[in-house]
This record gives structure tokens, C-alpha cells and sequence, in this order.
């Protein structure tokens, strides 16, 4: 823990983690557990959360703090990039509580419950659907020795077989589950991040790509629920009352109801917002076909400030794949429409499927240049041309892999592509992006949340940083364009070519290092050394105690950051096999 005292160990009926990720996210609530706390708090039984990420704390870290706490039931939310953390995490709790209950949840756990209960015995169960009720009803069966196979909703071991509950019914209405349980807002608001705000679950999009609609098709009742209009700024104002946050982030599947009803409620919140005169800005996630310049101006005049859009691709080829409602057309005009009302916009490209072709990723990179040289800020993140289409559980894109024999024994899957050439370059690409990651500014934690410069940067600096998203997005799109140039050439490749191209990579990876060398010196300039003072009083001490110790584990990976240096040799030599290996048939 290098230093950083651990806090005091409780005892609770039931103790909630999020594991950290395989990445390290910060700012960033897990809202899922939230709820369930509320919840269970509600009836009248004890609990705690860990989220790790937010607090910046390893595997290692929830080991040994789990290990010295007491609790009946372990509730685990997992995501897939969670999902090894969170198997190291219970099979060691599972040592040092021999007795407890271990519960998965989410939706990896809930589309791939057979398989974990299957390999890994020490979970105890899985819930199937939302958890706020499975939790509550799981507790008082234990607490009242009932048998808990009895409940609604899991999956569980009997011998070999594994058996699954009747279904569990989705909530409706959202309005009668109490608001989250914020035990982790001063951490939220230290890292200049947005509160989270669920005002409405399920999505009624088809894409190939994502687990969600399969989620809630595990329950009954109707994917797409939205809470009352006064329910969600009643709460928003509580939030601000309490905490005195101003920023928040609509985290929904998609806010945008089905039909009118659901942009008719939209209308309905900015209303409200406006006549309660809160001071406050948002954030919100919605389909490119769902920008309508009514609706949207009036949620500007509410404090909508960003619109996050997953509009995955510009090929037209490729977004019928994805089975995308939206089409380029509808990106395009929404992206005028967000630009006139003066509505920043962040975008969401996966540039990379198993279909991928050529036409369509010089498409895509059309569109990447086209954004990376507006220069005055960006909207789409350079890191992106590294994402593919992974195989979530549930998906079509599962599917895929399965039938063609892409996935692994350790049932991670990487980038596969039909055609061999296309392969190449999408690991180029993929292998790239992960190296460049420690020059582009949203990684790190120092500069807070570049959306609003939430660390009070100066205007030249902050303006700096944007435009270095830019000319590091412009990088990638050469080196994309040079790998698409070299991968038609007949192998083995000459000696005197491959020299050209070892000082083709040598000339890029330079530029990366500039943009790297620059960003270094702006962080160190900007970051605060010391421990930041609680912007309010933390009643709960567990909570007050991991937040501290947060604050110690965060200024340490902030310093790692800094010392991280790419291997030049290695990204070189490991992108030249790549170009100069036959591709497997």
C-alpha cells in the first residue's frame, strides 16, 4: 500500500465492489451498485462499496482490504474488462471467508452465467437481471434461513448442472427505487468528474455488437423505462444541495425514449431544470437519428452541454453490419445541428469488425482526418482507431467468432478479419494506439475532466491540449494510411525495403514522443502534489477513510504515468512482424 493506511475494517451485510479495470478508469461512479446499495439500505440491512477504479486501487489492494472485513454476502459487478479482476478477487475472498456468499452481477456475468459457475466454483451464484431486488431478496432469505435457490432471477450450481430461477420481473416504475447511495461523491467531484445520472434503463437498438437488449431480454417485461421528469431533477437537486456538484451525466442506454412520449419527457426535465433554477451543466448519450433541433435547443437552454453519439462508423457497408438505426446521413446532419446550437459533441467509432475492408477504413479515415484538423478541440478520440468490435456475450459478433473459431481458451478474443490484409492493419493499429496511450492528455489524472477544465488550466494550455488531440489523431492516420500502403505488397519483402520502412516508423513514433515530451511538462506545471481538502464532510467512515486513502493511490499513478516510456524497438519490431508475416489462411 506504500504507505497509505487501509480503512478500518467493518462488518456489513453486504459488501459491494466494482474491480478495477484492466485499464484504469477514474471519475467514474458505478451506479449499478449504488442502487442495490439504496436498496438494501432501504430494508434495513448494512453495506459498503469499493469501486475500484475510482479510487485508483489494484487487485492487491481489494484483496487485502476485503480480507479484513466481515460480511455475509460478497456482490461483485462485473463488466468484461472487469471480469479476470473480479474472479481474483472472489476465489481469495472465497479463502479468507469460507462461509460468505458470493454473488456476480452485471451484464458479462448475467449473458456468460453458465460458464463461470461452471469453472469457477467458489460463486456462489449469478444474478440474471437488475439487482436491486435479487440482492434484497437474497439477504432475507439468508438472514431468515430460507433457501435462497428459492429466489427470483440467478443461476446457480446443483451438482453439475446449473439451474436458473424463474425470471425475475424488470422494475417498473423506475420512480419507486430510492435515489443511489452517493458514498463515493466526494472522490466523483475531487477528479473534476460528472455525477452520474440514470433516468431511464433499456434500449430498443438492435446492434450486432451490444450485450444490453440481451440483458434485459433475461427478464420480463419492456427494455425501455423511464423515470418521471420531477423524479430526476428532484434528485438532481438533492445531488447539488448535498455536494454542491453542478456537473452531470445522463448515463443511460439512450435518454431518448421510443416515439414522442419519449422526446416529450426530455422537454419535460429541461423545464423543470429551468424552473428550479439550478445552476448546472449535462452531459447525455443518444443516437445520431435522435438529434432534433427543437428538443435539443431547449435542452441547451437547460445546461446540456455535451451529446455523446456511438456513430461506430461513416461506411455505409459497415453500419448496416452493426445493425445501426442510425445511418451517415443521420450522423452528418446531427453534427451540423449539434455545431449550430454551439453543443460540443464526443464521438464513439469502432472502426475495426471482422468484415472490415479497405474502401471502408479509408472511409473512416477520411473522417478521422477530417475532425482531427479542425484543431480548436476535438470530438472524437485518437484512441479509437485502435477499437474492433469485441465478442460480448449476447452479440451477434459472438456469434461470429464462435462459427469461424476466433475465441480463445481463456475466452479472450482478439481483432479477427476476413480478409488478411485488413487483419494487418487492424493490429498495427490496435498495437500502436496501445503504445501512444501515455501522450494523449484524457488519460491522465492531473488535468482533471478536459470537457470543462475542471483543473482550471489557462486558456493557451487548455487550448493547447486540444489541439495536441488533433495533431496526435493526425499521426494515427498516417501511420493507418502508411500500413494500408504497405500491406498489398508481395512478401518476403526486400532488405533495402524493409530499412525504409524501420525509418518510416522511427520518423512517426519521433512525433509521438514530441506530443509526449510537451504533454509531460504541461502535467507536471498543472498537477497538485498535495492532498486535495474534501470539498464537504464524509459521514460515512468507510467511506471517508478510502476516499483518503484514494487520493494517496491516485497522486502514485499519476507520477507512474509520467515514468511510463514506450519501447521504441519493440513497437517497431513488434508492427514490422506484423506487415512482413503471412497471414494465416
Amino acid at each position: 500500500m506504500n504507505g497509505a493506511p487501509l480503512p478500518t475494517p467493518i462488518e456489513v451485510d453486504l459488501l459491494l465492489i466494482f474491480p478495477p479495470f484492466q485499464r484504469l478508469v477514474v471519475s467514474m461512479e458505478n451506479i449499478g451498485i449504488e442502487y442495490i446499495a439504496a436498496s438494501v439500505r432501504a430494508h434495513g440491512f448494512t453495506c459498503a462499496m469499493i469501486n475500484a477504479g475510482l479510487h485508483g486501487l489494484t487487485v492487491e489492494d481489494m484483496v487485502e482490504i476485503i480480507g479484513r472485513c466481515r460480511f455475509r454476502v460478497l456482490g461483485i459487478s462485473t463488466i468484461h474488462w472487469t471480469l479476470p479482476a473480479a474472479i481474483k478477487i472472489a476465489k481469495a475472498a472465497r479463502k479468507t471467508h469460507p462461509d460468505c456468499h458470493i454473488l456476480f452481477g452485471g451484464i458479462e456475468a448475467a449473458l456468460d452465467a453458465e460458464r463461470i459457475l461452471l469453472e469457477y466454483p467458489f460463486v456462489d451464484c449469478v444474478g440474471l437481471g437488475e439487482g436491486e431486488r435479487t440482492v434484497v431478496s437474497l439477504l432475507s432469505a439468508l438472514s431468515e434461513a430460507r433457501d435462497w435457490r428459492d429466489i427470483e432471477g440467478i443461476a446457480y450450481r446443483k451438482g453439475e448442472a446449473i439451474c436458473h430461477t424463474r425470471r425475475s420481473g424488470l422494475i417498473d416504475p423506475l420512480d419507486n427505487l430510492p435515489f443511489p447511495a452517493r458514498d463515493d461523491m466526494a472522490a466523483v467531484l475531487d477528479a473534476g468528474g460528472a455525477v452520474s445520472m440514470s433516468s431511464s434503463r433499456g434500449c430498443t437498438g438492435h446492434c450486432a455488437f451490444c450485450s444490453v437488449r440481451a440483458f434485459y431480454g433475461l427478464s420480463r417485461g419492456e427494455f425501455w423505462r423511464g423515470r418521471s421528469p420531477l423524479s430526476v431533477v428532484t434528485e438532481m437537486q438533492e445531488i447539488q444541495e448535498r455536494y454542491g456538484a453542478r456537473l452531470f451525466s445522463f448515463i443511460d442506454e439512450t435518454v431518448v425514449g421510443p416515439g414522442k412520449k419519449g422526446g416529450d419527457r426530455l422537454r419535460e426535465i429541461a423545464d423543470r431544470i429551468r424552473e428550479s433554477d439550478m445552476s448546472c451543466e449535462f452531459f447525455m448519450t443518444v443516437r445520431a437519428d435522435q438529434v432534433e433541433k427543437t428538443l435539443f435547443r431547449d435542452l441547451k437552454s437547460a445546461g446540456l452541454r455535451k451529446v455523446e453519439i456511438g456513430i461506430e462508423s461513416m461506411a455505409p457497408s459497415q453500419l448496416r453490419r452493426y445493425g445501426k438505426i442510425a445511418n451517415t446521413e443521420d450522423n452528418r446532419r446531427a453534427l451540423i445541428l449539434l455545431e449550430d446550437l454551439g453543443i460540443a459533441a464526443e464521438l464513439f467509432m469502432v472502426p475495426f469488425d471482422p468484415g472490415v475492408t479497405r474502401a471502408e477504413m479509408e472511409t473512416n479515415l477520411d473522417f478521422y482526418g477530417e475532425r482531427f484538423k479542425k484543431r480548436d478541440g476535438y470530438d472524437v478520440s485518437p484512441l479509437s482507431m485502435g477499437n474492433y468490435l469485441y465478442p460480448y456475450p449476447g452479440t451477434g459478433t459472438k456469434t461470429i467468432y464462435a462459427q469461424n473459431g476466433w475465441l480463445k481458451g481463456n475466452h479472450h478474443a482478439s481483432f479477427r478479419a476476413r480478409d488478411p490484409e485488413m487483419q494487418k492493419v487492424g493490429e498495427v493499429l490496435i498495437r500502436l494506439v496501445g503504445a501512444v496511450e501515455p501522450a494523449f492528455p484524457m488519460s491522465y489524472l492531473g488535468l482533471g475532466n478536459l470537457w470543462i477544465n475542471s483543473a482550471g488550466l489557462s486558456e493557451p494550455v487548455y487550448g493547447r491540449i486540444h489541439r495536441m488531440c488533433g495533431e496526435l489523431g493526425e499521426l494515427l492516420v498516417a501511420v493507418a494510411r502508411w500500413a494500408l500502403s504497405v500491406t498489398p505488397r508481395p512478401l518476403p519483402i526486400p532488405m533495402e525495403d524493409i530499412a525504409g520502412l524501420i525509418g518510416d516508423l522511427r520518423r512517426s513514433l519521433a512525433g509521438f514522443a514530441q506530443l509526449r515530451k510537451e504533454l509531460r511538462g504541461i502535467v507536471s506545471a498543472s498537477k497538485n502534489h498535495g492532498v486535495k481538502p474534501q470539498a464537504f464532510k464524509i459521514g460515512n467512515p468507510f467511506a471517508r477513510e478510502l476516499y483518503a486513502l484514494g487520493q494517496q493511490r491516485k497522486l502514485q499513478i499519476t507520477d507512474e504515468m509520467q515514468d511510463r516510456e514506450p519501447d521504441e524497438y519493440d513497437i517497431i519490431t513488434a508492427i514490422l512482424d506484423l506487415l512482413t508475416e503471412k497471414a494465416a489462411t
